[in-house]
């Protein structure tokens, strides 16, 4: 077994993330599921699978790291022009990040509601809403897996929005996740407002 490197992953749940990836057969056949969590990521990334690697972090994060991997992406690239229901969303999901509240959590769902899921800040307080398990909607239970996914649609929608330079974006907001997968606070441009 292989020496697992990111402290903040949860291991356990390295075949399901795997699984949520969507990735074609040929390139499902040329990841190695048996390597380390950051094996994974760097086979990923060299395979040019970027998205899936933004996924697979996304999924293997907690709640916390990854609703605020999410803020620091959405936060450079979503709100620009300001906008007032951007901002709010903006600190719901940044305040969640460093002290949540059950509170900041149902906030966090009424805020998308005065949004398009176009925003990455909108897909940033969905993943908030669904970060917790006892979140229920009728037909369905939210919970890691949607939550996860929430997070990688905000950090993407974030990569997407810099079309001049999306993949250099999603090696970067890798690269922050990652820092944050290994305990740092992710914020790689500036080391302050880290989530306690």
């Amino acid at each position: 077994m292989a020496e697992h490197r990111l402290i903040k992953f949860n291991h356990a749940g390295i075949s399901t993330a795997l699984k949520q990836l969507e990735l074609s057969q040929k390139t499902q056949a040329r990841i190695q599921p048996d390597t380390s969590d950051i094996g994974i990521m760097t086979q990923l990334v060299d395979l040019g699978e970027l998205d899936a690697a933004i996924r697979f972090l996304a999924l293997g994060l907690p709640a916390r790291e990854a609703i605020w991997w999410s803020h620091l992406t959405a936060e450079n690239t979503d709100n620009k022009p300001a906008c007032p229901t951007v901002e709010n969303t903006l600190k719901n999901t940044a305040d969640w990040a460093k002290s949540p509240s059950e509170e900041r959590r149902i906030s966090a769902k009424k805020l998308t509601q005065d949004m398009t899921l176009s925003h990455a800040s909108a897909w940033n307080a969905m993943g908030t809403y669904w970060s917790l398990s006892n979140v229920t909607s009728p037909g369905q239970q939210p919970g890691s897996l949607m939550h996860g996914q929430a997070i990688a649609n905000s950090i993407i929608s974030s990569a997407e929005s810099v079309p001049t330079n999306m993949t250099g974006t999603k090696k970067h907001f890798i690269k922050q996740g990652l820092y944050l997968a290994m305990g740092s606070n992710g914020n790689i441009d500036n080391n302050a407002n880290r989530p306690k």
